[in-house]
């Protein structure tokens, strides 16, 4: 998606009215944003200097959207968006998790600490019923707090770009 002619090559199909991006921030949450502004800029001239906090439509000829995980302004992922809804930060088996993928990596596990949010997660849901659901299931199962702040911002930043009331 992030090749530069790819983003391009979308809006130009015809089924294509509304394209939504929704990328990982990872190391680099400008590199990524000025990557992204680079590529729609042609087709979308106005596009602002800065990353709109809670995401960016842009109408043209067609709309895209864009969301930049986990918050449109910080380094991260889609696991970093989602430990933002944990229901409760204080609740000893996230507390716990944290402190195990702490403890696995000093006793030598292969986590990048780049990747230290998607262990986290991946930990935390391994310890609920039924173990080691993926993130979408786990969201079905209404193991995170869908009322959350960025849940929000998200859930608004999505009606607005496929023009939901």
């Amino acid at each position: 998606m992030l090749e530069p002619q790819y983003i391009p090559l979308e809006l130009q199909q015809r089924d294509v009215d509304i394209l939504g991006v929704v990328v990982d921030a990872d190391t680099d949450y400008e590199a990524r944003w000025t990557s992204l502004r680079n590529i729609l800029k042609e087709n979308f001239p106005k596009i602002p200097t800065h990353m709109p906090p809670g995401g960016l439509c842009l109408e043209g000829s067609k709309r895209v959207g864009v969301w930049i995980m986990p918050n449109n302004g910080a380094t991260g992922m889609l696991e970093t968006f989602m430990s933002s809804l944990i229901p409760n930060t204080d609740d000893p088996i996230w507390k716990h998790a944290r402190k195990s993928v702490d403890k696995a990596v000093k006793l030598g596990a292969e986590c990048k600490a780049l990747h230290s949010d998607k262990s986290n997660i991946h930990t935390w849901l391994a310890w609920h019923d039924p173990p080691g659901q993926g993130i979408g299931r786990a969201v079905m199962r209404n193991c995170f707090n869908c009322e959350a702040e960025m849940a929000l911002k998200f859930v608004a930043w999505f009606k607005e770009l496929y023009q939901i009331s």
